[in-house]
């Protein structure tokens, strides 16, 4: 039954990344912990945020904007080792009461301020971009949000957009999973997980993809934002009972 959920989870996660470009470990991240423990579902999670941004990478490669790509990627890897030492050091009902925390955050911003926002793509905003996106990526496997506000101030064309956006997960999750496995949070058990994960969330990226092209994309996030507002709340309530 357990990999049933892992599943589900994962499909709807591929299909909301697929179909917004990011939020994949937001809504993952918001589900898992209600059928696992924190350490168990973050390795899991990093698993099918790398499978999916492959996926959408490889449909994208030739568009990344490699110059834009290195600041935020460089030093989202430091943000990513301050985040699993974080996940390292805290107990399971800690971590999931700030990733409730975090996940109420990033939907309230991205209800109400993301549009409201402008920076322009300099070294500095990069940097700090970089940092938030390893932070919130080690931790909880949502490195989305700065990394969305940093390139859509850079006025990237459409697919640009996508391409080096997914171009900056792949590094980011990749560096995650190799951390994760050098200091064995990876076993049998997990990675077998993870093959699911991967099969749920390639399936939903696909799907999520053809509604890319098809859906209002604007009311779709407000959508998913204010499911993740209660799936925020509703963890915090778990963690604290």
């Amino acid at each position: 039954m357990e990999y049933l959920y892992v599943l589900l989870i994962m499909l709807v996660a591929g299909l909301v990344q697929g179909s917004c470009g990011f939020g994949a470990g937001l809504v993952g991240m918001s589900l898992m912990p209600f059928f696992f423990d924190y350490k168990t579902a973050l390795p899991i999670m990093f698993i099918g945020g790398a499978v999916i941004s492959i996926r959408l990478l490889a449909a994208t490669f030739r568009h990344v904007n490699w110059k834009l790509f290195l600041v935020p990627v460089s030093f989202s890897f430091l943000g990513r080792v301050a985040g699993l030492m974080a996940f390292n050091t805290y107990a399971n009902s800690t971590l999931s009461i700030i990733l409730g925390c975090l996940i109420i955050l990033v939907a309230v911003f991205q209800l109400l301020f993301s549009q409201k926002i402008s920076i322009r793509p300099r070294f500095a905003n990069g940097a700090l971009a970089g940092v938030l996106s390893g932070i919130f990526g080690g931790l909880a496997s949502a490195s989305g949000p700065p990394l969305v506000v940093y390139y859509m101030n850079a006025r990237l064309e459409k697919t640009e957009y996508i391409a080096t956006l997914q171009a900056t997960f792949v590094a980011g999750s990749l560096f995650s999973i190799s951390l994760l496995a050098a200091s064995g949070a990876y076993t049998v058990h997990s990675l077998s997980y993870g093959a699911v994960a991967a099969v749920g969330v390639a399936a939903g990226s696909t799907i999520g993809l053809r509604l890319f092209r098809a859906m209002n994309r604007e009311m779709l996030q407000k959508i998913i934002n204010l499911v993740l507002l209660a799936m925020g709340v509703s963890i915090i309530v778990k963690a604290a009972s």
